[in-house]
């Protein structure tokens, strides 16, 4: 399945993902709706803020690995990033 997912992949057993922005204040406003998504769901990724750049890691504890949740959550990301 991760195979379907451009850019992404699976490092230290988290779905992990880079996104680059023409500045920080995109970056921020992406982390922020990713967030608020991951709310909606109740699952919480790592998110790393950077200057134009905001790295995306997320697993689910639960399953002590890779779920549903991953990719729905990695699928609303690129959505939104496009």
């Amino acid at each position: 399945m991760l195979d379907q997912f451009s850019g992404w992949s699976l490092t230290d057993g988290l779905l992990t993902k880079s996104f680059a922005f023409a500045s920080y204040a995109h970056g921020l406003a992406f982390a922020s709706a990713v967030g608020m998504a991951a709310e909606r769901l109740d699952h919480h990724p790592e998110l790393t803020i950077g200057y134009r750049r905001v790295t995306l890691r997320v697993n689910t504890h639960d399953v002590n690995g890779i779920s549903w949740l991953d990719f729905e959550l990695a699928a609303f990301a690129d959505s939104l990033a496009d």
